[in-house]
């Protein structure tokens, strides 16, 4: 039975978005269907429609949503989503992924990413071992309520397994995030996340030493410093401290209402993928045009109504930074 033209243009477009540019999509159909290549063109061009047979063989094979195909002339919408912690999905498996994504899209040659952050980046802190600590210890006993670390105090100097085994994956992901041009957009509520998950494990007893939570505030002021530093250059640093080994293109956009969520939109030329967290550990990702266009969209707006941090506007750059330190302070005393 052959499908409607609409659907077969959505399926045959979501496969090339998931082909690294090198890859023929005519060679992929021909091999894949057992076709020759003038059939794989003309089902290219619309010109010979694919059967529910064939739809089942691209499918499978590319990991596409059946619903999805099946509503693409529908307000539905499908995302692939991983609950964090569960047993097919661990925090290992999300760094891994992370690192994964961030591999497939240093290969295409027209390549940013943008990131509307709520929370401060998570690459940023893998640039420092300790904060990669905290954040992970953190993921993983407070949200996720692993059972291993419910009763674990947080002690750099003796941190659990599960946690200091994920410390050089950690570091490749800062790596790798430093070699692709990418634009964050930051509100104040971007500063403050770490600073209150730091107050709250030192206001409940969970740090062994109570100074460590000092310690940590002082990474993390170090950690803004070389951020700064960035902004100042508009490249980001691949060794912390390290100002000539520099990365890849870093812009940032300040502005002072709060963001609603972490979204991250990878732009691969003419291809596109956007990246959601919902209730914390659902992590959901879509490759769907009309999302991804409505995303880019809202990053846009953001960034037509925010202040560019990098390489201008230097006033009001040390002025967020100058107000940041302020704030580090504060909650130092």
């Amino acid at each position: 039975m052959p499908i409607k033209e609409s659907i077969q243009l959505h399926i045959l477009d979501s496969i090339k978005q998931k082909l690294k540019p090198n890859i023929s999509l005519v060679d992929e159909l021909a091999e894949l269907l057992e076709i020759s290549k003038d059939s794989a063109y003309r089902r290219l061009r619309a010109e010979k429609s694919l059967d529910i047979k064939e739809v089942q063989i691209l499918a499978k094979y590319y990991n596409l949503s059946l619903d999805s195909i099946l509503n693409a002339d529908s307000n539905v919408l499908s995302f692939h989503t991983q609950v964090i912690g569960t047993n097919d999905f661990s925090f290992n498996d999300y760094l891994k992924s992370h690192l994964e994504k961030l591999g497939m899209i240093s290969q295409m040659e027209d390549k940013i990413i943008s990131y509307s952050a709520r929370d401060l980046p998570i690459f940023h802190y893998f640039m420092y071992p300790e904060l990669a600590a905290f954040k992970i210890f953190f993921w993983r006993m407070t949200y996720l309520n692993e059972k291993s670390l419910v009763d674990f105090q947080f002690d750099l100097k003796n941190l659990p397994e599960e946690v200091e085994e994920l410390l050089p994956t950690a570091e490749q992901i800062w790596k790798s995030y430093a070699r692709i041009p990418s634009e964050e957009l930051w509100s104040i509520e971007t500063i403050n996340i770490p600073l209150k998950q730091i107050l709250y494990y030192h206001e409940t007893g969970i740090f062994k030493e109570p100074s460590q939570a000092l310690k940590l505030l002082e990474k993390y002021e170090e950690l803004l410093s070389v951020i700064q530093s960035e902004a100042q250059q508009g490249r980001k640093f691949l060794t912390p401290g390290n100002e000539s080994e520099t990365g890849e293109i870093f812009n940032l956009y300040y502005n002072e209402v709060s963001l609603g969520d972490n979204s991250i939109l990878f732009k691969m030329g003419d291809k596109k993928m956007s990246f959601l967290t919902a209730s914390i550990k659902i992590f959901m990702s879509t490759a769907n045009e009309s999302f991804c266009n409505e995303m880019e969209n809202y990053h846009n707006n953001f960034k037509r109504k925010s202040t560019l941090l990098s390489n201008t506007s230097e006033k009001q750059r040390l002025k967020l930074f100058s107000r940041i330190k302020e704030i580090i302070a504060d909650y130092k005393r």
